[in-house]
C-alpha cells in the first residue's frame, strides 16, 4: 500500500510528520526518498554549534552541501563571532525563498550584507535585539530583494521612548518593494504631524497588498486614516499594543479629540472596502482607538467576517461588550474572546442583548465567568466552541423548553465547572460529535460517597473524546493557576450512550488518569 501513493500524497504527508522521524521515513522504500528527505532539509536552523558544523569539512559540512538544493527556508541566529559564517551561508543556499535572519548584536548589523546574492528571496523576517535600528538607511541596503512580498521587521530594544518608524518610511518601504502582499513592523511609529495629513489623500495606494500586521504605541487615527488610503485591498488588519511596555508609554485618552478624529476618518476616499478579518488588541487607556476603527467600518458598511478582541476593565466601566461588538454581530463567523478583567463578570452573560446569526466558531479565554446557556441562545448556529482558563457556569436542569442546538465539537481546557454542566450540554447539543477535556477542575461536592464523579451525557451521539487531568477544585482560592490548586481526581467515570461511541482517546499523565 505504501509505494503505490502518489508522490503528491507522499510530499504532502512528509510535511506532517515530525522532522526527527523524515529520515526514517526516507528508507522506508525508494518512492518515499525524495518525498521525505526533502521535507526533511526544506527549513534549516542555524546556530552556535550548527554553524560550525557548516563550515568544518571533518564535520557535517558535505552533508549540508548536498542537500542545499532541497533547502527553501533558513533561520539564521547570529551573535557577534559569527560573522565569518555570512559569507559562506550565502554562498551554500543562494536560492532560498523564505529567510528569517535574527541579530542579537550590534556588531553583526554594523556588517554590511550584499543582499543581491539572496535577490531570489520572497519571504525575509528581520528580528533585531538590542539593535539601534534605523529604518531607511536599512531599506536601502535591502533594496535588491525586488521579489519580496512578504516583510517582517521586529526590533527590540531598551530605548523605547525614541520612535523610528516614520511616513517616509513606510513609504519608502513600497517604492523598494512594490510587489508586497504581508507587512509587519513591529517597531515604534512616529506621530503623523497634521501637515502630513492633507499629503496622504495622495499617496500612490499599495493594491498588492492584503495583510498587515503593526503595533501601538503611536498608531493613532492618523495613522489608520494613511493605512485606509494606502491599503484599499486589505483583508487583514492587526493592530495590537507592543507586549510588556509599561502603560505609561500609551498615549492618554483625549475626549475632545476622539470626537475629531472620526470626521478625519470619514473623509478617507474609502475605508477598508474589502476587509474581512480585523484583530485590534489595545490596552488600557487606549481603548478608544478600538471604538473609533469599528465605529467607521459600520458606517462605511464594511463586514467582518473574522475578529479578535481583547476585553479590558475600562473598556467593561466604559460601555460593556455588547456595546462594542455590536458592529459585528450581523456578519461575524468566528470571533476570538480575550478578558483581562479579574474581578468581574464577562458582560455577554449578565447583559445578553447581542444575537450572533452567523457565528459559528468561537473561542473565549481568560474569561472569570461563562454561562453556556447564555452562548447557546444568542449563538444559534455555533458548530466549533473553545474556552480556557475560564469559569463554566450552566443553569442545574435543563428545561424541555430549551431549543436544540447545533453544536459539533466542544473543547474545554484549564477550566473550572461541575458535573451539571455536561448534563446540561448533553440535553442541549444532541449533534455533538467531539469533545476534548483537559484540566478540568470539578467542584468537591461533585464527588460522590464512592470517591467518583459521574460525569452523565446519555444525550449525546459523541464519535471522539478525549480527556486528560482531571482535579478537584480547591474552593478557597478560585483565582489562581491550575498548578496550585490541590486534590488529585483518583477516579472519574464518564457515562454515555455506549453504542454512539466509536472512538476514545485517554491520555494518562503521571499520576493523574481517567478511567471510561
Amino acid at each position: 500500500m505504501a509505494t503505490k501513493l502518489p508522490p503528491n500524497i507522499l510530499t504532502y504527508l512528509a510535511t506532517h510528520v515530525d522532522k526527527k522521524d523524515r529520515l526514517n521515513c526516507a528508507i522506508v522504500c525508494k518512492q518515499w526518498t525524495e518525498p521525505f528527505l526533502n521535507a526533511y532539509w526544506a527549513q534549516v536552523y542555524f546556530s552556535g554549534y550548527m554553524l560550525d558544523k557548516l563550515c568544518d569539512k571533518f564535520d557535517l559540512k558535505e552533508v549540508y552541501q548536498w542537500n542545499a538544493h532541497r533547502t527553501w527556508a533558513l533561520n539564521i541566529r547570529l551573535f557577534a563571532n559569527d560573522l565569518k559564517y555570512i559569507p559562506v551561508l550565502q554562498q551554500t543556499y543562494s536560492r532560498i525563498k523564505y529567510l528569517k535572519y535574527s541579530i542579537y548584536d550590534e556588531d553583526i548589523f554594523a556588517v554590511k550584507i550584499d543582499w543581491s546574492l539572496w535577490k531570489t528571496l520572497s519571504h525575509l523576517e528581520l528580528d533585531f535585539q538590542k539593535v539601534e535600528l534605523t529604518i531607511d538607511e536599512f531599506l536601502e541596503q535591502l533594496s535588491p530583494l525586488t521579489c519580496l512580498v512578504h516583510l517582517t521587521i521586529c526590533q527590540y530594544i531598551d530605548n523605547i521612548n525614541r520612535p523610528d518608524t516614520s511616513l517616509t518610511d513606510m513609504e519608502s518601504i513600497h517604492s523598494y518593494f512594490p510587489h508586497l502582499q504581508y507587512i509587519n513592523i513591529n517597531t515604534l511609529f512616529k506621530p503623523i504631524s497634521e501637515k502630513e495629513i492633507e499629503t496622504i489623500r495622495n499617496v500612490e495606494p499599495a493594491h498588492t497588498v492584503t495583510k498587515i500586521v503593526l503595533y501601538f504605541p503611536y498608531i493613532d487615527p492618523s495613522w489608520i486614516f494613511y493605512f485606509a488610503h494606502k491599503y484599499p485591498n486589505l483583508v487583514t488588519c492587526n493592530l495590537r499594543s507592543r507586549e510588556r511596555k509599561p502603560r505609561f508609554y500609551l498615549p492618554p485618552y483625549d475626549q475632545k479629540k476622539y470626537q475629531i478624529q472620526p470626521q478625519l476618518l470619514l473623509s478617507s476616499k474609502q475605508f477598508f472596502p474589502c476587509l474581512q478579518t480585523a484583530n485590534i488588541i489595545v490596552h488600557d487607556n487606549n481603548y478608544w482607538l478600538f471604538y473609533l476603527f469599528y465605529d467607521t467600518l459600520q458606517r462605511c458598511n464594511v463586514k467582518i467576517k473574522h475578529a479578535t478582541i481583547k476585553f479590558n476593565e475600562n473598556m467593561s466601566k466604559e460601555n460593556g461588550l455588547n456595546s462594542w461588538i455590536k458592529y459585528l454581530s450581523e456578519s461575524v463567523i468566528s470571533l476570538n474572546i480575550y478578558s483581562s478583567c479579574c474581578n468581574q463578570s464577562i458582560p455577554v452573560e449578565t447583559n445578553p442583548v447581542v444575537l450572533y446569526k452567523n457565528l459559528t466558531v468561537l473561542k473565549i479565554l481568560v474569561c472569570p465567568r461563562v454561562d453556556m446557556e447564555i452562548i447557546l441562545n444568542y449563538c444559534p448556529v455555533l458548530r466549533s466552541l473553545y474556552i480556557t482558563d475560564s469559569m463554566i457556569h450552566s443553569p442545574e436542569y435543563p428545561l424541555s423548553m430549551h431549543a436544540p442546538h447545533p453544536l459539533q465539537r466542544l473543547e474545554i481546557e484549564m477550566a473550572k465547572t461541575s458535573v451539571s454542566v455536561f448534563k446540561y450540554i448533553s440535553f442541549r447539543c444532541r449533534q455533538l460529535k467531539y469533545m476534548k477535556l483537559k484540566n478540568i477542575f470539578y467542584k468537591p461536592s461533585d464527588m460522590n460517597e464512592t470517591g467518583q464523579i459521574l460525569v452523565d451525557m446519555s444525550f449525546s451521539q459523541l464519535k471522539v473524546l478525549k480527556t486528560s487531568e482531571s482535579e478537584i477544585d480547591d474552593p478557597e482560592d478560585i483565582y489562581e493557576r491550575a498548578d496550585c490548586w490541590h486534590g488529585n481526581l483518583e477516579d472519574v467515570t464518564l457515562n454515555f450512550a455506549s453504542d454512539t461511541l466509536k472512538t476514545l482517546n485517554e491520555e494518562k499523565e503521571g499520576k493523574r488518569n481517567e478511567r471510561t
